[in-house]
C-alpha cells in the first residue's frame, strides 16, 4: 500500500500498477497496488490531474478513497486514460469517483475496463461513478459499475462527434444507469440492470436530455 499525500499530477506519465492489462472484473488480478492518502488528506481525491497537462495513463491500480475521487481533473487536458484500475473506500458525498471536466478545454478521455464497486459514501449522498464534463473524444467502456447511490455513468455537454459509451455494465443504481445530457455520442452494447432503483421520476436505464451545464443540447445519439 502506498499511503501518500494527495497526488497532483502536473506533467505527461504513465503510473502503471501490478494489473495493468488484467480486468480488474476478471478475478485474474494478482496482488494489488494500493494508492491511498494520509490522514491529512482525508476529503481529498487521491490523483488530481493539473490543468493543461496531456497524456497521462493511469492503469492498473486499486485507488482506495478517503471521502473524495478517487481521480480528479478540471481543465484542459489532452489524452487522459484511466484503465483497468480498482476503486475502493469512502467514495465522495455528491461527486463522482472518477470526475473529468475539461470546461471545453481539451480533449481525450479514455476511461476503459475500471471496477466501481460498493464504495461505501455519506448517508444520503448521491455518489456517482464516471463524470464526464464538457470533453470531446470520449471512450467510456467496458466499465463495471454497482452499488451506488446517483448514477452509473454521467455525461454532459460533451463535444465532437467521436463520443464513445459502449460495453459497460452497471447494476443496481439508485439513479439512471447511464446519462447523456448534451451532445453527440453512440451508446450501445451496456447492460443496464436495476437502475432507478429510488423510483426516480425522470431516472432510467438510459436517460436522455439537454445539458445541464451549458446551452448544449442533445444532439446524434445512436443507442
Amino acid at each position: 500500500t502506498y499511503t501518500e499525500n494527495p497526488i497532483s499530477i502536473n506533467k505527461s506519465v504513465t503510473l502503471r500498477g501490478p494489473n495493468a492489462g488484467i480486468s480488474p472484473a476478471s478475478g485474474s488480478s494478482v496482488a494489488p497496488a494500493v494508492v491511498t492518502t494520509t490522514a491529512a488528506g482525508l476529503g481529498n481525491p487521491v490523483f488530481t490531474i493539473a490543468a493543461g497537462v496531456s497524456n497521462v495513463t493511469i492503469e492498473g491500480l486499486t485507488i482506495q478513497m478517503r471521502g473524495d475521487n478517487g481521480i480528479r481533473q478540471q481543465t484542459g487536458v489532452t489524452n487522459l486514460t484511466i484503465r483497468q484500475n480498482e476503486f475502493i473506500g469512502d467514495g465522495p458525498p455528491n461527486g463522482g469517483v472518477i470526475f473529468l471536466d475539461y470546461e471545453g478545454n481539451g480533449s481525450g478521455a479514455n476511461v476503459i475496463d475500471n471496477l466501481i464497486r460498493d464504495v461505501t459514501t455519506t448517508g444520503g449522498s448521491v455518489t456517482s461513478g464516471v463524470q464526464l464534463f464538457r470533453i470531446g473524444g470520449v471512450r467510456a467502456t467496458d466499465n463495471q459499475i454497482a452499488n451506488l447511490t446517483g448514477p452509473g455513468i454521467v455525461a454532459d455537454a460533451l463535444t465532437g462527434t467521436t463520443n464513445i459509451i459502449n460495453n459497460n455494465r452497471v447494476d443496481n443504481i439508485r439513479q439512471q444507469g447511464i446519462q447523456l445530457a448534451g451532445g453527440n455520442a453512440t451508446i450501445a452494447n451496456n447492460n443496464v440492470t436495476n437502475a432507478n432503483t429510488a423510483s426516480g421520476a425522470d431516472d432510467g436505464g438510459i436517460r436522455l436530455r439537454d445539458s445541464g451545464l451549458t446551452a448544449a443540447t442533445l444532439g446524434t445519439v445512436d443507442v
